[in-house]
């Protein structure tokens, strides 16, 4: 990959249901676009996890600083545990984001740069 420096972060509650699904679609993804399957997991109550990926509901991707599944003007935080919910290519609620639009978040991050 060329371009800006690539960061992916997973942001989740250790009991969330749907971290191997996001594992999965982040793998994917990366290998989609040819970069290093490696990424940064913050589990939100943990000691170390930085204050501002705290408010972040389960499970949330960021590429490059910014929100899978949201625009610009968007965002998606929640106060407490909270389950994040994605929609589909069908238009149905689900509990990652796909691997497409992880996709889709990285070419607009190497893009925007």
């Amino acid at each position: 990959m060329r371009g800006k420096p690539l960061t992916v972060e997973l942001v989740y509650d250790h009991d969330c249901p749907n971290i191997e699904r996001a594992r999965t679609v982040i793998r994917a993804a990366l290998q989609e676009v040819g970069a290093d399957p490696t990424w940064t997991e913050w589990e939100r109550e943990a000691t170390d996890t930085p204050h501002d990926r705290r408010g972040f509901a389960s499970p949330t991707v960021l590429v490059n600083g910014r929100e899978v599944g949201c625009d610009e003007t968007d965002t998606v935080v929640a106060g407490a545990n909270a389950c994040r919910v994605y929609v589909d290519a069908n238009g149905r609620a689900c509990g990652a984001p796909s691997s497409r639009l992880i996709v889709q978040a990285i070419i607009a991050g190497q893009s925007h740069e």
